[in-house]
């Protein structure tokens, strides 16, 4: 089969159906809503580019496990390279303001 797009959730990226589908760009919408290990799931397959949207401002993983939070879960893998690349100097911001909007 051949898809120029293909969704699916984080966790499902490895269903039998998508066996054998390689993607040049994986695009993770909502990334700093998504457990660390939710989120690493789709990067296992090892795309050319990978894109994470999100805003840590808002939102973030919704963990109820108390032992889960004393271990770091409630941190996205988006704040956690955020923070990486905050100590680097390499952080971009998407800085628009959209106006009249029809």
């Amino acid at each position: 089969m051949k898809c120029d797009i293909v969704v699916t959730t984080c966790a499902l990226i490895f269903h039998e159906f998508l066996k054998g589908f390689s993607f040049p760009t994986v695009l993770i919408d909502e990334c700093s809503q998504a457990t660390e290990p939710i989120a690493i799931l789709p990067l296992l397959k090892k795309a050319e580019h990978y894109i994470l949207v999100g805003d840590h401002m808002q939102l973030g993983p919704t963990v109820t496990s108390c032992k889960l939070k004393d271990s770091g879960y409630e941190k996205s893998l988006f704040e956690r390279l955020l923070s990486l690349n905050r100590e680097n100097n390499n952080t971009h911001f998407l800085d628009v303001t959209i106006t009249n909007i029809i």
